[in-house]
């Protein structure tokens, strides 16, 4: 792997305890994401890549569990395997330096908070000491701007407090301070810069007339504007990571362009890379610069975007890849159904319903090997 790599999977095991069985979701699964690019993970349904994604916030739901392997990230808080950490230095990762927009914004957004309370969740978990930066800049141009001396009087006690939560954000006056009800008025500049804050994001996410939406409750946006407020809440951070687990899929075509041009300038304006998880090879093309094809549980292929559409080497991307309808072409679809993974098929998963497939591919599991620079294929046809 490369020095510049900001996520390395490797050898990733994920079983799931169901009562028909143990369920093998991902086999030995190895990814990188390098700095600055969008990496597409594609496959069909139940290939793993949802898994893969929530693995690497340590978010796979029960009756899951990660039996091995390593998810290294680099970050500029250095480099950790996140399968090492505990749940308290996890919380500070999830969105602050890793953050997910989920596929579905309505089961994402709290129904009883609006947006302001939503997004403003986040700025308040991980940027509370710019807030109280900026409170303090903002109280001291209030008192510049002042001739009553009553507000002097009050903006300077809060001058006080602010000053205290930039140079010691623990002191325990603060902690006193927060308890009485009548001296944690303080905390409203706060939120008054959160406010501003959470305006400015929606109005980077394109959405129309942000300071009536900011008080917007779920049920009254749009599924588009819906997704825009759950990126917004992703990006709120500026992560160095996004992952994207298929976002358009509930939306109509027009607002699904809208929102891959979106995740495309925004990924641009803040720098982050991006994994794009996703069934459509369309949207890989338009959006990714390398892809990642699984089936059930491994990583078939993995090769820059354009070397893939025009050199695809697994068998199985190359069925993938036919089975798009193109004008003037036959349609062909994959024959075969996905395997059930609480008894995979031996040797290599896609044996089954691979034509090329020889007695050692149901034997033996091939590894995932370098055919070409950058070009990646687990398959016996390339050992």
């Amino acid at each position: 792997m490369q020095e510049k790599d900001l996520l390395t999977i490797k050898d990733l095991d994920v079983n799931f305890y169901t009562y028909e069985g143990v369920v093998e979701a991902l086999d030995h699964v190895n990814l990188s994401l390098k700095d600055g690019e969008t990496l597409g993970l594609v496959g069909e349904t139940g290939c793993g890549k949802s898994v893969t994604s929530l693995s690497v916030l340590v978010l796979v739901p029960s009756p899951g569990k990660i039996q091995g392997g390593s998810i290294v990230v680099n970050s500029p808080n250095g480099q950790r395997d996140v399968l090492t950490l505990d749940e308290a230095a996890m919380r500070k990762i999830r969105g602050e330096e890793i953050s997910m927009i989920f596929q579905d914004p309505r089961s994402a957004l709290n129904p009883v908070y609006n947006v302001e309370d939503q997004i403003g969740e986040v700025f308040m978990q991980h940027r509370m000491e710019e807030l109280n930066e900026e409170a303090l800049q903002q109280i001291k141009k209030d008192l510049a701007e002042s001739n009553n001396a009553f507000k002097k009087f009050f903006l300077r006690y809060q001058e006080g407090i602010y000053a205290k939560a930039v140079s010691n954000p623990k002191a325990l006056s603060l902690k006193v301070i927060s308890r009485i009800p009548v001296l944690n008025r303080y905390k409203n500049k706060v939120k008054q810069e959160v406010r501003k804050d959470v305006v400015r994001l929606l109005g980077l996410m394109k959405i129309p007339d942000p300071e009536r939406v900011v008080d917007m409750f779920p049920h009254e946006l749009s599924g588009g504007m819906a997704q825009r407020v759950v990126i917004a809440m992703a990006l709120s951070c500026n992560p160095g990571l996004l992952i994207a687990d298929e976002p358009t899929t509930n939306l109509d075509v027009t607002i699904q362009a809208q929102i891959l041009i979106l995740i495309r300038e925004l990924k641009e304006k803040f720098k982050s890379s991006v994994l794009y998880i996703t069934h459509d090879l369309g949207v890989v093309a338009e959006l990714c610069d390398r892809v990642a094809v699984m089936y059930a549980g491994n990583v078939a292929e993995i090769a820059y975007v354009e070397e893939l559409f025009k050199n695809p080497l697994h068998p199985y991307t190359q069925a993938l890849l036919e089975s798009i309808p193109r004008p003037g072409k036959k349609f062909s679809s994959i024959e075969g159904e996905v395997p059930s993974l609480i008894k995979p098929p031996k040797g290599c998963r896609f044996n089954p319903r691979c034509q090329k497939a020889t007695a050692l591919c149901s034997t033996e599991k091939p590894a995932l090997v370098e055919v070409d620079k950058d070009h990646f294929v687990m398959c016996h046809l390339f050992r």
